[in-house]
């Protein structure tokens, strides 16, 4: 379906003389999509959505009752009250709770207004060291922490994208400053031949780095395997044994992971919680259960959210809804779960502050069409009780895919379609997430695919590292940002 129909189609929609039967209609259809649509993809590397979230944005405002958002019209999503938290169980399957009536708790939040940020407004960008110029998929940050008095970022070279997809072609990078502006860049670091750093976290006293490794395969391409990697220096790295864990999080009394591990036959994948005090030897706490588990944080008290997703309930038509589900735990030793937060809707990330945590959601979005795309959120968690949407007003093809706690303040990092090429967006909230105002420094994010992917407090402010697309070499670019209150 092109730009010029959806449109079109929108504009019919929005002029119809009775939005309620537009909206009934609307939603008969969206329960008659299968989960198999296909959805759009985007110029590079990672999916994005298409011209539908223009849809999504627009019909929202149908749903605005004496101030308050109540829906949005197209979303197969359905938000549920909380229910009975389960164990986690060792059984193949995952248990789903049956579907409870929506509670107050789980009504959205009041409808926001695209207002500017009113707090690190600008933001300058810093080249980082490039180390893959030649290489087309080039030399990603994926994470920045300080640690001793210095900025560490980690990040990969992937090179396997545009050599048949042979994982082994990629390797870990890292780059350290003392400033935030001047960058030092280390290469060839053994323990990362052949890997991809994917996040960056500290405990204080240790680095620890997750991504995967290419396991060699007899007469294969290596096979991506979960990896951590610890070191005390920033310089020597030490993988931690097999299996290691895909998530980790920093507790107060150790480290949480959660171990990934693909059956055989690669259509499931089991996942177990498990503990460790020096990041490279783990101990089960749970037994094994199947799950697709999308994210993991920690709060300073020691209770732990991880999110995921699992066949859900059956639909009349004899299609399964694939459901939100998340586990908690008080100790990152004790977990219960899943508990079942929503039906058609995907985790993609989790933070906390001092609030409870945050989550970032992908949900399913439909026009009369048919043509089905993907709509972000942030849902706030306080305590047990379920999610409440953040107030952010996203516009035609803006989407997150990110949020960050850094200190005070919040921070949802996303992209924007500009002329088919994607921005860096970003919101920042500096009242526990009650108001979002948006960042609108178009020079720092001027060129395509700017990508924010770990940002950390500074002295003067914030550091973000990420990349953007050079159109001159054809290939991503390392960068940083830093921006003053």
């Amino acid at each position: 379906m092109n730009d010029e129909r959806v449109e079109q189609e929108l504009r019919a929609t929005l002029l119809e003389d009775d939005p309620g039967a537009v909206r009934d209609e609307l939603r008969r259809r969206v329960a008659a999509v299968p989960d198999e649509v296909p959805l759009r993809r985007r110029f590079v590397v990672r999916s994005r959505p298409s011209r539908l979230l223009a849809a999504v944005a627009a019909i929202a405002a149908l749903a605005v009752i004496g101030g308050t958002l109540v829906g949005v019209v197209g979303l197969r999503s359905t938000i549920l009250g909380p229910s009975p938290s389960a164990s986690a169980t060792p059984s193949s399957q995952v248990p789903t709770s049956p579907q409870p009536t929506i509670s107050p708790s789980a009504e959205p939040s009041p409808a926001a207004t695209a207002g500017p940020a009113t707090a690190f407004r600008a933001w300058t960008r810093v080249d980082l060291p490039d180390p893959a110029p030649g290489v087309y998929g080039g030399g990603t940050p994926t994470g920045v922490v300080t640690f001793h008095s210095a900025y560490v970022a980690v990040g990969s070279v992937w090179a396997a994208c545009c050599a048949d997809g042979d994982p082994s072609l990629n390797r870990g990078v890292v780059w350290t400053s003392s400033d935030g502006r001047s960058w030092t860049l280390r290469d060839r670091i053994p323990a990362f031949e052949h890997a991809s750093v994917t996040g960056l976290l500290t405990d204080g006293t240790r680095l620890i780095a997750v991504g995967t490794y290419a396991a060699p395969i007899t007469n294969k391409s290596g096979m991506p395997v979960p990896a951590v990697w610890v070191s005390s220096d920033g310089t020597t790295w030490v993988r931690a044994s097999d299996p290691a864990p895909s998530f980790v999080a920093v507790g107060p009394h150790g480290l949480i992971g959660a171990v990934s591990e693909q059956a055989h036959s690669g259509s499931t994948t089991s996942v177990r919680f498990a503990t460790s005090s020096d990041g490279l030897a783990w101990t089960s706490v749970t037994d094994s259960f199947e799950a697709d588990l999308r994210g993991m944080a920690a709060a300073t008290d020691g209770t732990v959210m991880a999110v995921g997703a699992v066949p859900g309930v059956p639909r009349a038509d004899g299609t399964t809804t694939t459901d939100m589900v998340v586990w908690r735990s008080a100790d990152g030793t004790t977990w219960t779960g899943p508990e079942t937060i929503a039906h058609d809707a995907l985790p993609v990330a989790v933070a906390n502050d001092s609030h409870g945590f945050l989550v970032v959601v992908r949900l399913s979005a439909l026009l009369p069409s048919g043509s089905i795309s993907d709509v972000s959120q942030v849902w706030r968690f306080v305590g047990g009780s379920g999610p409440r949407v953040a107030a952010i007003a996203l516009g035609d093809e803006e989407s997150l895919g990110s949020v960050f706690v850094v200190g005070d303040t919040l921070l949802a990092a996303g992209d924007t379609l500009v002329a088919g090429s994607a921005n860096a967006i970003i919101w920042v909230s500096t009242d526990g997430g009650a108001t979002w105002g948006r960042v609108a420094d178009k020079h720092a994010f001027s060129e395509i695919n700017n990508e924010l992917t770990g940002v950390v407090q500074t002295p003067g402010g914030l550091l973000a590292v990420g990349r953007r697309w050079d159109t001159t070499s054809m290939h991503p670019v390392p960068e940083a940002w830093v921006s003053a209150p």
